[in-house]
Order: structure tokens, then C-alpha cells, then sequence
């Protein structure tokens, strides 16, 4: 146990609300661990250290700032509590891996730059709430597998370990770091130290250049880092010029052909399988939905059918709907996913892909290993109309050529499973399906259950991962069929 703490492990209640369940890491400054908020029900992370530490009072005051400032780049601080001698910094939970876990082989240069990107992107979300992370470490950096990056321990970190920065002070450290999330995802070594057992490749006394530890490196970035990471660099670069630069260059890699970022080696497959099926599959710029929207202009171009069961005469058919001249589209006012089996979520932050009139994007699941949602009853997307109304029909652009899902129909957007009424059910179609009820029938919220899950290839990774996915959803009701 941490120095200084009193007697606690698992079964411990701080606050008479969090339980501490699994410890994450146990010694040095600060303890790690996972519980469980019991007013909510679901898992937290918490921080524990000595009320008489010298570093709590700044880790306390750190939290509350940390607390005030809400962006889906940042895992938020949820909670301070000092208790019977013990500081907790309670935080959200999250199971996304780290960069630090999964660049233990080289990435690819495109998937470098975007998660870098992202990176730029949360630290630019910091600066706006006039703040900083301070001590940013590639186990600090959370991914989930669309490129989706969130930053754990924003100005803690530094708090806990001592660091006495000032706000300019804390950016600039975080812009160095920033570039050094690229050097690691590029060549899976730390600039900073040592990590995955590997010690910072150095030559004299200096830093190798990128490029003379992995070959292919493209210059301009070969050229940022060793500027970037340059310790007698006079005048620093700030996240802004990095992420512009970082712009640049990857608009540079998108003109070449999605061949030339493979993976380096057959060892940087094996490892990104070991971590889980497509993670870290890059989002920014729809670059992951680039092979969908073509395997969908194939598809369309045969005209493609799908294998169909039915209920009361339900019509499934190809893309070309056939509206009638008495029907008309009906607003899709909030979204939200379903996922009753699992941990709750389904990256609704992915949702607004369904509705931005862009095929190239899409709202897909989290990746599973087999094509029964990992043995799971299912996962969905509810649409909520707003109040009740009549539907008749459903367009739906799906992702992949193999999909099994259910229409349901219920009176509440946030009720569970069991609330909603069958309608219609599908097996194995293809991206473009179109559902007529047998019937106009009333209902505010739309699920789409999915039970059969296509295996959507990645243009990113070598790997691929059954996941069901929306990247376009309309719904039709007769005119003047609303209810009051």
C-alpha cells in the first residue's frame, strides 16, 4: 500500500458511496483503483493518496479545476472525497487501451498522425478552458477503436507528482508531448524514457531521428520531431503549429494509395490482433469509411437483394424506395444506443455520422470477434421522434453486406428492451435495405436491434471485426399522422 495511507483494500467505502473493488496499481505516490459508484451502479477510477501528503492539497485543488471543465476529449473527474485519512479523486471508468499499450510495435504513419491529431485536438480542448494536462504519458492517452482519444488525469497527474508549473509552463510541456506520441507511434519508442521495456534510442548522448529507427518515415515529419523534440530549440512549437503541421502531412498521406500504409511488419499485425479486433481504427476525416462507401457503390450497381423473413407481410427491398405520394420524412430529434447485455454503450458519440448527409461516416458498433455480437443477444440504435407518430417505412444505409436486425417500435426513447414491439426482422442484408411496415403504426422511438453483425474489413489495419453499422437512416409516416 501507499505510504502513509490507512488500512483499506477491496470492500472499502469511501464517502458511503464508492467501493473500492480492484486495485490497478498499488505503491508509489498515488494508488489506482477501479470500484464502483453505488448510487449509479457503474464503475469508477479512483485515486488514492494520504490526506497528510504533501501533494494532496494540490492534487485537491487540481481535481476541482479539472472537475469544471466538460469535453468528450477528457475522461471527466466525477468526484473529491476525503475520508478518514484517505484523498479519492473518483473519475470516470473507461476500458479503452492506452497508447502506451498499443504502440508496443510501430504503427502505421497515417495511423500515427491522426492519433497525434487527436491528441492535438483534446490539448486545444484543454487551452480553451485556459488549461493544461501537465505530465501527458502515453498511459494517459485512452483509444478506443475508431481513433476516438480521450485524456486521463488533466493537471492531477502533474499535481500528484510534484510538478510546479505555471499555466504557460504546462501547455508547452504538453506540446513536447504531444510530439512525442508521434515519435512513439512511429517507431514504439518513449522520447521520454523508457516503456514496454524499451529504453529511448539515442546516439552521443542525442535522440535518433525517427527515421533512423524505423524506415519510411516521411520527411516533414521526420523533420517536426527532430525540431519538436529538439531540447536546444530556442523558441518551442505550440499544439496549434503541431496540429497544423500535422494537417499538412496527413493530407499528404491521403493522396497516397491506402497500400502504402501497411503496416510495417507482419510482428506490428500480430500485435495489434493481440489487443482486440480493428482497434484503433482511424475516424478523422472518414478515412476508416472510405473502403464502405466503395463495397456500397459495388452493391448498388448489382442491385444486390437480401435474404429475407418477414412478419404480416413486411417488404424488404433493395435501395430505390418507393414512397408513396402521402408520405413524408419524419425528424429524427435525438439518438441514443442500446446495449442492455453489455457495459451500457455503444459509441453514441459516433451517432451524429447517421444524420450528417454524408455516407463516407458512419455509427458503427464496437467490434466484436464473431458475427452473434460475442454471443450477446444483440446491440442497437434507438431514434427518437420527438412525440408519437405514425411510421410506415424505414431507408436504411448499413455497413457491410451481412446484416441480421430488428425493427422495433415503443413509446420512449429511453426505455429498455422489453418496451418495444417487433415490426419487422431481416436476415442478412445487404448495405442498402429498404423496410415497409405492413402498416402505419404509432410510436416515438425507433430501434434498430441488431442481432448478425457483418465483418467489416478496415482500410487501416490488416485485421478485420464484425460490427453493425448506420451510416444513413430515414424514416416515412403518412402526412398529417401525427399524435397529439
Amino acid at each position: 500500500m501507499t505510504l502513509g495511507l490507512p488500512p483499506h483494500g477491496p470492500g472499502t467505502l469511501l464517502g458511503g458511496r464508492y467501493r473500492l473493488d480492484d486495485d490497478v496499481r498499488l505503491g508509489g505516490i498515488a494508488e489506482i483503483w477501479r470500484g464502483t459508484d453505488l448510487r449509479l451502479q457503474r464503475p469508477v477510477s479512483i485515486r488514492l493518496l494520504p490526506t497528510e501528503s504533501p501533494r494532496a492539497p494540490a492534487a485537491k485543488s487540481a481535481a476541482l479545476r479539472a472537475a469544471r471543465i466538460n469535453s468528450r476529449f477528457l475522461i471527466p473527474v466525477l468526484d473529491l472525497i476525503d475520508d478518514d485519512g484517505m484523498v479519492a479523486i473518483v473519475s470516470d471508468w473507461t476500458d479503452w487501451p492506452t497508447l502506451g499499450y498499443l504502440a508496443g510495435e510501430p504503427l502505421t504513419t497515417r495511423q500515427a498522425v491522426d492519433i497525434t491529431l487527436r491528441v492535438g485536438q483534446a490539448l486545444a480542448a484543454l487551452q480553451e478552458h485556459d488549461s493544461a494536462h501537465g505530465r501527458l504519458h502515453p498511459n494517459s492517452v485512452h483509444l478506443d477503436s475508431h481513433g476516438q482519444v480521450r485524456l486521463r488525469g488533466q493537471g492531477v497527474d502533474a499535481a500528484i507528482h510534484g510538478l510546479d508549473q505555471d499555466l504557460a509552463e504546462a501547455q508547452r510541456a504538453d506540446a513536447r508531448s504531444q510530439l512525442a506520441m508521434l515519435y512513439l507511434a512511429l517507431t514504439a519508442h518513449w522520447p521520454d524514457g523508457r516503456l514496454n521495456g524499451r529504453d529511448r534510442p539515442v546516439a552521443n548522448g542525442r535522440l535518433l531521428p525517427p527515421n533512423q529507427v524505423v524506415a519510411g518515415i516521411p520527411e516533414s515529419l521526420n523533420r517536426l520531431l527532430e525540431n519538436g523534440l529538439d531540447d536546444d530549440r530556442g523558441s518551442p512549437l505550440s499544439v496549434r503549429e503541431i496540429n497544423s503541421a500535422l494537417a499538412v502531412a496527413r493530407d499528404g498521406l491521403n493522396r497516397e494509395p491506402v497500400a502504402a500504409a501497411a503496416p510495417r511488419s507482419r510482428r506490428t499485425r500480430v500485435a495489434v490482433r493481440s489487443v482486440a479486433v480493428g482497434v484503433v481504427a482511424l475516424a478523422v476525416g472518414g478515412l476508416v469509411m472510405a473502403g464502405i462507401t466503395q463495397a456500397s457503390d459495388q452493391a448498388r450497381s448489382r442491385n444486390q437483394q437480401t435474404a429475407v423473413r418477414t412478419d404480416d407481410g413486411v417488404v424488404v427491398s433493395p435501395r430505390d424506395p418507393k414512397i408513396g405520394a402521402t408520405e413524408s420524412t419524419l425528424a429524427i430529434v435525438a439518438m441514443t444506443t442500446l446495449d442492455p447485455y453489455g457495459d451500457g454503450s455503444e459509441y453514441p458519440q459516433m451517432l451524429p455520422n447517421v444524420t450528417d448527409g454524408d455516407l463516407g461516416t458512419a455509427w458503427t458498433s464496437k467490434p466484436y470477434f464473431t458475427a452473434d455480437v460475442g454471443g450477446k443477444p444483440g446491440v442497437g440504435v434507438v431514434f427518437d421522434l420527438g412525440q408519437p407518430q405514425q411510421v410506415s417505412a424505414l431507408d436504411l444505409q448499413l455497413s457491410g453486406t451481412s446484416t441480421d436486425l430488428t425493427v422495433m417500435l415503443g413509446d420512449s426513447t429511453y426505455g429498455g428492451l422489453d418496451s418495444f414491439t417487433e415490426v419487422a426482422s431481416v436476415q442478412q442484408a445487404g448495405q442498402s435495405v429498404f423496410i415497409r411496415l405492413p402498416r402505419p403504426t404509432e410510436a416515438r422511438a425507433v430501434l434498430v436491434w441488431f442481432t448478425g453483425l457483418s465483418q467489416v474489413a478496415d482500410t487501416s489495419w490488416s485485421d478485420t471485426g464484425f460490427r453493425a453499422g448506420i451510416r444513413e437512416a430515414v424514416i416515412y409516416g403518412p402526412h398529417g399522422e401525427t399524435s397529439k
